[in-house]
């Protein structure tokens, strides 16, 4: 390797434990498991899956990151940024004609995934506390969708979207936290979605990745087509 150069057994190392992280967060291209196993499994599964498991391994790739990774971070940068908006440009897209609300969270948790990793790019710590902030909110945001989901699936409603027709008749206090975490999930003001984004917004730009700041807005605008048809 050259002087300055990772050695070509550290790069070798870091592209696989980057591909393992982006396998756990459901980043394209391996993204793939996850609409299936979101479907498939017993919905309070589905939820711990979504929130828990997806907000460890942001926090394992956030240390990882900044500090094993941080002194060669111009060499993994620029593939993991193309990955971010590939990944938000997926995840959009395949949520859109989902009839499944379980399946359109999946994809819409690929997306989300592409909005964390605009902050583990950016690398300073602007972006990392970015990223942890829109975390959080993203655990807040996707508990209640999979909760509404859980009593419908006791009422006998099941889980499709066509199924939440005249929640707010039947159950208010659901249709106002379905509607909310949809809405928050979006990014639209006022919300801890919109702030999160902001805070994404402004460390891509600061830290010259306007380009996915870019990114960030208009998968954002994509989204409302699935989170306001819900």
């Amino acid at each position: 390797a050259a002087v300055g150069e990772p050695a070509p057994i550290v790069t070798l190392g870091v592209v696989f434990v980057i591909v393992g992280f982006a396998f756990k967060v459901s980043a394209v291209p391996f993204h793939t498991w996850a609409p299936d196993t979101y479907e498939g499994a017993p919905t309070p599964v589905t939820g711990f899956m979504a929130v828990a498991t997806k907000a460890a391994a942001f926090a394992l790739l956030l240390r990882y990151t900044s500090s094993a990774l941080l002194p060669i971070i111009d060499h993994w940068r620029p593939v993991l940024a193309a990955l971010v908006v590939v990944t938000i440009l997926v995840g959009n897209l395949g949520a859109m004609g989902q009839g499944s609300l379980k399946r359109m969270l999946a994809y819409s948790g690929v997306a989300q995934a592409g909005y964390l990793l605009v902050g583990v790019v950016v690398g300073a710590a602007i972006g990392w506390s970015a990223t942890v902030f829109y975390l959080l909110a993203y655990v807040f945001m996707n508990i209640a969708p999979f909760a509404v989901i859980v009593a419908r699936e006791r009422a006998g409603a099941g889980e499709s979207i066509d199924g939440l027709r005249g929640l707010g008749r039947e159950a208010p206090a659901l249709a106002w936290a379905m509607t909310i975490s949809m809405i928050a999930l979006s990014g639209l003001p006022i919300t801890a979605g919109f702030i999160g984004k902001i805070m994404l917004i402004l460390a891509a730009v600061g830290t010259g990745y306007a380009w996915l700041a870019v990114a960030i807005v208009a998968g954002s605008a994509m989204s409302l087509v699935y989170y306001l048809r819900v």
